[in-house]
């Protein structure tokens, strides 16, 4: 059995310039081979949305490179604005905020990581009209 390939190697990241992180970086990184999933994105704790233009150089390299992209939805921790993520926003969270991504890339694989947790309906909504969208189901388990 071939156990080089059972881990996925992905980037947690809030905002694109977390660790001194730019796209030019972040493409070497994929190139080389230790970027394979572009996730957790955190936008949500950082105050932004996947279709902010902070990520669209990201997006566009991950769509170029078929890099799958996991982004966090729902909700976080309790109090978590008040204390280590002050720009957070539940409404941020909400699946249907990543719509205009679907359309501008639309070969992007992306994945809602937690389904939306409250969102699930808008989830599902979405994954129904958007074949490159994916969701686990773990949080609402």
């Amino acid at each position: 059995m071939d156990t080089d390939n059972r881990m996925i190697c992905g980037i947690a990241i809030e905002d694109p310039g977390d660790d001194g992180l730019d796209s030019i970086k972040f493409e070497k990184l994929i190139k080389q081979g230790k970027i394979e999933i572009f996730g957790e994105i955190g936008a949500y704790y950082g105050g932004t949305t996947l279709s902010d233009s902070v990520w669209q150089p990201y997006l566009r390299i991950c769509e170029r490179y078929d890099v799958p992209v996991a982004v966090h939805t729902g909700g976080g921790d309790p109090g978590g604005t008040y204390s280590w993520s002050p720009k957070a926003r539940l409404k941020l969270s909400d699946p249907y905020l990543i719509e205009d991504v679907l359309v501008k890339y639309p070969k992007l694989r992306i994945y809602l990581m937690h389904s939306g947790e409250d969102w699930h309906e808008h989830a599902l909504r979405l994954m129904a009209y958007y074949p490159q969208l994916y969701s686990d189901i773990g949080a609402m388990l």
